[in-house]
This record gives structure tokens, sequence and C-alpha cells, in this order.
């Protein structure tokens, strides 16, 4: 006579069919819920022209890749804006002395490591800090010309434009170098503000600011590749930069000092 399974056995059986019935369950409950959600997505865009717009947003957002553009972009602006803050204290060194530039780091809300690279910066000799300012002025151009190639090749791709229609020129980086020094200059500016005036003063400087930032991307914009030669087309991506570097200020100079204050006093310097 065969054996007859033991108990294990026999008990494990029903239970993998159960464990296997619920997941067939749950994912035929997923798939319904999906085309469900589906259908009144498709409905509500013929209902709600928002809807219709933010769908279209995310669709055209992801069939350009645009967060592999925008980390592409975000890598070539951090490359440009550090050797732009080495010519800048290395000017102001020549010119002005060591404690302006003290004063230059704290306006601008330099903390940390970086603060104190800047302090050991403004000891250096005449000699060092004029190679300072050459090699900074190289790295300058050199990333400023990445940085206006990826800006260019971005643009072309959001107007649905060809790979060679998508060619940097002097007029780009020219345009683009402006808008990165006025942001150095504006945050030292807002920092400094901050510090000396009232809430009035400071909300104004921010709007100020978020204007300020609009009108040079619409001019950076304008020189960059595009479908159109119409302006206004360039002015709801004006408004939304201005907007979001003035928010992006704000974020550096308010919150983030304090929670990086903290972090580190509870974590050392890791956190």
């Amino acid at each position: 006579m065969p054996d007859a399974p033991d108990d294990h056995e026999a008990g494990a059986a029903p239970e993998s069919s159960e464990s296997h019935g619920l997941v067939r369950r749950l994912r035929s409950t997923g798939e319904d819920r999906a085309a469900h959600a589906k259908e009144w997505l498709d409905r509500r865009r013929t209902e709600a022209i928002p809807i219709d717009l933010a769908v279209n947003y995310y669709e055209r957002d992801r069939d350009s890749f645009a967060s592999v553009l925008g980390a592409a972009i975000a890598l070539r602006l951090f490359l440009f804006i550090v050797p732009t803050i080495l010519v800048v204290v290395s000017v102001i060194l020549l010119i002005a002395g060591h404690d302006s530039v003290r004063s230059l780091a704290e306006n601008s809300g330099i903390t940390g490591d970086l603060a104190s690279q800047v302090e050991d910066a403004t000891n250096a000799s005449t000699s060092t800090s004029l190679g300072l300012l050459l090699a900074g002025l190289w790295l300058t151009l050199w990333a400023g010309r990445s940085l206006t190639k990826v800006l260019a090749a971005c643009s072309a791709g959001a107007w649905r434009m060809s790979g060679r229609e998508s060619r940097a020129t002097l007029r780009m980086a020219a345009a683009v170098t402006t808008l990165v020094f006025l942001v150095v200059i504006t945050a030292a500016v807002l920092n400094r503000i901050k510090q000396e005036q009232g809430l009035a003063v400071v909300t104004t400087s921010w709007v100020a600011a978020a204007c300020l930032y609009g009108v040079s991307w619409f001019l950076v914009s304008a020189t960059l590749p595009r479908g159109t030669r119409d302006p206004g087309a360039l002015l709801p991506g004006a408004l939304l930069l201005g907007a979001s570097f003035a928010g992006l200020q704000w974020f550096m100079q308010y919150y983030l000092p304090a929670r990086l204050e903290r972090s580190t006093a509870l974590a050392g310097g890791l956190g």
C-alpha cells in the first residue's frame, strides 16, 4: 500500500491553494479598480479642461524624458555655480580685501564646510588669488558652455525640434551666464535684506526677486531654440521659473539653515 501523506504535506496543499487564490483575487481587484480609474479619468478629461491639461502635461513630461533632462541641467548648473562663486570671491579679495569676502559669504548664506573653505581663501596671498581667479574663469567658461548646450537641447526637445536645431550659440551662453550671476547676486541681496529689514520689506523683496527671475528667464528662453516666434509662448515658463526660484531662495535661506543646524547637533557632521 502507498504511504499516506503526512499531516504537514496534507495541510500544505490547501494552504498554498488558498494563498494563490488570494493573490489572484487581489490582482483582479487591482486591475478592475485601475480600469475604472482610467475610465473615470478619460471621462473627466472631456468634462474638465484643467484635468485634461494636467494629464497632457504629465504625458508630455514622460514622453520627453523630462526627469532625466532636469537631472542633467541640475548637474551642470552646480558645476557652473561653483567656479562662479570662486570668481566672485577672487575678484572681491583682490579689490576690497579679506573682510569684504567674509561679509559676502555671510550675506550669501554660505555655512558649514563651504564657509570654512571661503575663510581659508581669504587668507591667500595676492598671487594665489590671481591664480584662483584665472582658474575660476576657465572653469566658468567650460561649465557655462556645457550648461548652455544642455539648455539648448532641452529647449529643442520641449518644442519637438530636431537635434540639429539645438546648436548652442555665443548669445545663448552670454544670456545663461548673466542669469546665473544674477541668481548669486540676488541671493546675497535678499539675505542682507532679511537680516536688516522688517517683514514687509522682506516680503516685497521676495516678490521683486520672483519678477526679476521671471524676466531674466524670459530673456534667456528667447535666445534658446523654440518652435514659434510668438514671445507670448514663453510667458508661462517665465512665470513658473520666477516663482520657483524665489521659493527655492526662501527654502535655502529660511528653512534649510535651521534644519542643517538641528541635524548637525543631533547626528554630527554626517547629519
